[in-house]
């Protein structure tokens, strides 16, 4: 958390409606909390620890020794294998943020014009710090989907996600759904953290190629 240097007056912390004007802006938080999680050293941390990603550094490694009889080499070998895990996982997100991105955009003007859905933005003198989207989910009437809720990284540990998903949650009660749900990665432990404060409950939903997804679910 980089919020030691970010202090911030809540006189000017403004949270609005997300209008159509905005949508650049706002991906811009999105890219940025997407890539913070998951194209990082924890990510690549994460992944050696699976065997999946351990077992062929290891192959790798002592073919390098093996072949070199030194420690030096074997050292780059294994660096050279972080490195190759770091560029699959800048490629993976920057396909991922892709696909996102072209989602929102065409489904922006829907969100926005259902009474069934609220978008919101934290704005601090005219930057947008925070956002939050909740939205029936079309398949299931009765359940509400958070997404897109992320926090700018300078000011996370100021209360602007806790307002963000407060407000979330009292438009989920205003509308009377029966459930919020949604969707992440082990990754996101932070965030996680947060939803079990406020009463979600987590389960494994599966598996992807790289990351095990979490359902976490909020029953009123």
């Amino acid at each position: 958390m980089w919020s030691w240097y970010f202090k911030m007056d809540e006189k000017e912390l403004e949270i609005r409606d997300m209008e159509e004007n905005d949508f650049e802006k706002a991906n811009v938080l999105f890219v940025e909390g997407e890539k913070s999680v998951f194209v990082s050293f924890r990510a690549v941390v994460y992944l050696l620890k699976t065997l999946k990603f351990l077992m062929p550094a290891f192959v790798f490694c002592c073919a390098v020794f093996a072949g070199s009889r030194s420690t030096i080499y074997t050292l780059g070998a294994f660096s050279f294998y972080c490195f190759m895990l770091y560029l699959t996982l800048i490629r993976l997100s920057n396909n991922f943020i892709k696909d996102e991105t072209k989602k929102d955009r065409q489904g922006l003007k829907e969100h926005l014009e259902n009474m069934r859905c609220c978008y919101k933005l934290a704005v601090y003198k005219g930057e947008i710090i925070g956002s939050v989207c909740i939205t029936e989910m079309k398949s299931k009437p009765l359940v509400a989907e958070l997404k897109r809720f992320h926090v700018k990284k300078k000011a996370k540990g100021l209360g602007v996600g806790k307002k963000l998903l407060e407000i979330a949650l009292a438009f989920s009660k205003k509308y009377r759904f029966k459930h919020v749900a949604l969707t992440t990665t082990e990754l996101n432990y932070e965030a996680r953290q947060l939803y079990k404060k406020y009463g979600f409950k987590e389960e494994a939903f599966h598996s992807s190629n790289i990351f095990t997804i979490y359902r976490l679910t909020l029953t009123f």
